[in-house]
């Protein structure tokens, strides 16, 4: 495995889920790659990619490697390992009490069933099928129309 594709293919993939940071490759040759971490355009911590490490690291441990130095939090990593590692993005959504168990349902299924999708809602109260494409179109006619009082 050669040094520097590999660090610079790293370097790549964590700064697609970084926000506020930036890391960058300062210099690499067939025995070391140096890295930078960025925040602000200022260099807050320099680390060192050696060649003889490269069998041992992964693109999780190159993550713990670059900002062993950095006093970010172990949630900041734990979540950029989740989003470069295994391209998972991070959601909060507000809701009902009464509608949380559902929406945990359906985001446990998208999360288990890749190839499953929602296209569909249906009302409860009057059982119509209504498509996200055209939601609020669709719904607005339905209250004109009196089905919702």
């Amino acid at each position: 495995m050669q040094l520097e594709p590999t660090v610079r293919g790293w370097v790549s993939e964590v700064n697609k889920c970084l926000s506020g940071y930036f890391i960058a490759v300062l210099h690499c040759d067939s025995e070391v790659c140096l890295v930078d971490v960025i925040k602000t355009r200022k260099v807050i911590a320099r680390s060192s990619v050696y060649a003889y490490q490269l069998a041992d690291l992964d693109l999780s441990s190159f993550i713990d490697l670059v900002f062993a130095e950095t006093k970010v939090s172990r949630n900041f990593k734990y979540e950029l390992k989740r989003k470069a590692v295994e391209g998972l993005e991070k959601l909060t959504v507000w809701t009902s009490k009464e509608n949380s168990h559902v929406i945990k349902e359906i985001a446990a299924a998208l999360q288990q069933y890749p190839e499953l999708t929602c296209v569909m809602l249906r009302c409860i109260k009057t059982g119509h099928n209504v498509s996200l494409a055209n939601v609020d179109e669709k719904m607005k006619e339905r209250y004109e129309e009196g089905y919702y009082s």
